[in-house]
């Protein structure tokens, strides 16, 4: 599933970006990490705007 529906899911990028025996072979290594329960790092990224009109001096 993607987070915004103007991005692809990671399915969709790693089809794209990788040939069948690069995806196999990618596949394979991350069940081998999962399977040795090595751990994972999970980050994320927040950004906030805040703008404010220009004062105009008359």
């Amino acid at each position: 599933m993607a987070p915004n529906p103007l991005v692809p899911t990671y399915g969709e990028a790693i089809t794209a970006a990788l040939t069948d025996d690069e995806r196999e072979r990618l596949d394979t290594y991350m069940t081998a990490l999962a399977a040795a329960g090595t751990p994972t790092r999970r980050t994320m990224a927040t950004a906030f705007l805040r703008a404010r009109r220009p004062h105009h001096n008359r």
